[in-house]
């Protein structure tokens, strides 16, 4: 039963991967489950922020993000939650903010590549 209704609640609903600031900050402030919802999509962002390191690298070219030690869920949940908190501190509470461009901002910030040689 609980798959028919999964299937129903999104075959009835349009499908987006983006996740606005204004879901996460929702998703993080309600349940457990809820809140295991929102730290699974960054961690696939980090995934895929990772995967997509991995190839520029193989190919030469700049890297998004210069962070040299294992990834993990909880570094990406991490550097979510303090874009969240800067991107307050200076833009205010502008909700529909795309969380994965703030992710990624704040990792470029945090690993800079200019402080990196291989």
């Amino acid at each position: 039963l609980e798959v028919v209704m999964f299937l129903f609640a999104v075959s009835s609903s349009p499908c987006k991967a983006e996740m606005t600031l204004e879901t996460y900050m929702k998703l993080m402030t309600g349940s457990a489950s809820e809140r295991a919802v929102a730290e699974t999509y960054i961690d696939g962002l980090g995934d895929g922020f990772t995967w997509a390191n991995t190839e520029l690298e193989a190919n030469k070219m700049p890297l998004l993000f210069c962070y040299r030690g294992a990834t993990s869920k909880q570094l990406f949940n991490k550097h979510a939650a303090e874009a969240v908190s800067k991107y307050f501190a200076k833009k205010g509470p502008t909700m529909k903010v795309p969380l994965s461009i703030m992710l990624l901002y704040r990792l470029k910030e945090a690993y800079t590549c200019q402080s990196y040689s291989k």
